[in-house]
């Protein structure tokens, strides 16, 4: 397995990340429908933020620019390989020992980050998913992580508090799947929706990009079952205080806000996907919103009522 050299060189890392430390610019492509570390945080937060953010957007891109299969079970092994020895005090690349820093600083566990790297080696080799309890188990190590990495940030070491955060992040993850059904199959030969869930119809109506009615019919299960856990998520906004109450009240409403663009469309994810994208005058708007209503957004309590 290949290392950094001595003076923190990193093939693996450097191919996808800066040596500077613009760690924010880098994290914010890697989540441009929900806000990152957002200003509603202090400085501080946001350094460690970002940090973190910027290590899963490195590791997302290693698979994504190796669908093949092999090549990018190397590079991610690579990752963990120079992230472990980082822990340790090696030479490493900046964005590495930024992040070591962090780890070190708050105490973060190594294996939330290890968590990750499972994940998106996972996204290497495993292309279609049988069941929802497979694509919650793939959610449980690519996205449950960080809501709990930003938690423990924030010094919140609370079992309540990390199983509401799974439920905010399980949902975004799949809101994120629900849009880019077509650009995962077209472009990474990946399909997130469940087998179980796709009764009448299969791959031909996302290589001819046509939302039948049984297609239409799946992602409004999804949407609902996504909803859900939005709903659920929310009680997150009363158990944590402050800026961070702000910043989840605001990411939530960023998810909520894709699942209502989905509904809009009729299910239609794929004639024009680049419609469930939020501008960013609506982004800044859920950012306004996080800090001034505490209430959950209209659409989504008309959805839990119907639950």
């Amino acid at each position: 397995m290949a290392a950094a050299s001595s003076s923190g060189q990193s093939r693996v890392v450097s191919g996808v990340a800066p040596m500077g430390g613009d760690w924010r610019a880098l994290a914010s492509v890697h989540y441009e429908n929900f806000p990152v570390g957002s200003r509603l945080l202090g400085k501080e937060v946001r350094r460690h933020l970002h940090r973190i953010y910027a290590f899963a957007r490195v590791a997302d891109d290693l698979a994504d620019e190796h669908p093949g299969g092999e090549e990018g079970r190397r590079a991610l092994q690579e990752l963990r390989g120079e992230f472990l020895a980082s822990l340790q005090g090696a030479p490493a690349h900046p964005m590495l020992q930024a992040l070591a820093e962090t780890i070190r600083e708050k105490s973060l566990e190594p294996s939330l980050f290890l968590d990750l790297l499972s994940a998106f080696e996972q996204d290497t080799w495993k292309k279609r998913y049988q069941t929802r309890e497979e694509v919650l188990d793939y959610c449980r190590r690519s996205a449950d992580p960080v809501g709990r990495l930003v938690l423990r940030v924030h010094g919140i070491r609370d079992e309540r508090a990390d199983e509401l955060s799974d439920q905010v992040c399980t949902g975004l993850q799949i809101a994120n799947f629900l849009q880019d059904v077509l650009s995962d199959f077209q472009e990474r030969d990946r399909i997130y929706v469940p087998l179980s869930d796709r009764p009448g119809w299969g791959e031909d109506v996302l290589r001819r990009r046509e939302a039948t009615g049984p297609f239409r019919e799946s992602i409004r299960n999804l949407t609902a079952w996504t909803a859900g856990m939005f709903a659920r998520g929310w009680a997150l906004t009363g158990l944590v205080r402050g800026r961070l109450a702000w910043e989840v009240r605001a990411i939530l409403r960023g998810g909520v806000a894709v699942l209502e663009r989905v509904e809009r469309r009729g299910y239609d994810v794929l004639s024009h996907p680049e419609a469930l994208r939020l501008p960013s005058r609506v982004r800044l708007k859920h950012l306004l919103l996080g800090v001034l209503s505490s209430k959950p957004p209209r659409w989504l309590q008309k959805e839990a009522s119907r639950g």
